[in-house]
């Protein structure tokens, strides 16, 4: 389920992003005719800003469209992904379907679905648990 960590860390990384763009903005328009910081400094000091401001607003789309266009693409393949365990965790972890939901429309009992996405969550522990047993000795 790697690449189920590897989406949903994507996932949290744009939205980090996109906050922090936003953040900026907010900061941009301080810097701004009628903003705080126009009206508290210096011309030079302000343009100073504004441009740091800028370029740094510049460089984060920038990292975030790249990280957008990866999540597109990782999302492509897993939308390629065959077998009813690959199906119940993109639409559980992805669509952000019930179990429920995604037992209707696989036409799957819900004891089944419910039944075969307990077994991948224990696999998945039992997974990281021996990772992390391997890492640890390694670094014994």
């Amino acid at each position: 389920m790697q690449w189920l960590q590897q989406y949903l860390k994507l996932d949290e990384e744009i939205s980090a992003l996109e906050f922090e763009i936003k953040n900026h903005q907010l900061d941009l328009t301080r810097w701004q005719e009628g903003g705080d910081l126009f009206k508290q400094n210096s011309i030079d000091v302000v343009k100073r800003n504004q441009q740091i401001v800028e370029e740094s607003i510049k460089f984060l789309k920038k990292i975030l469209a790249g990280k957008r266009e990866f999540k597109e693409g990782l999302l492509e393949r897993i939308n390629h992904f065959k077998g009813l365990d690959n199906q119940i965790l993109r639409m559980k972890y992805i669509e952000g379907k019930t179990l429920e939901q995604i037992a209707t429309e696989l036409n799957f009992s819900l004891s089944h679905i419910s039944k075969r996405h307990a077994e991948l969550t224990r696999m998945d522990r039992i997974a990281e648990g021996f990772l992390e047993e391997i890492k640890r000795k390694r670094r014994a």
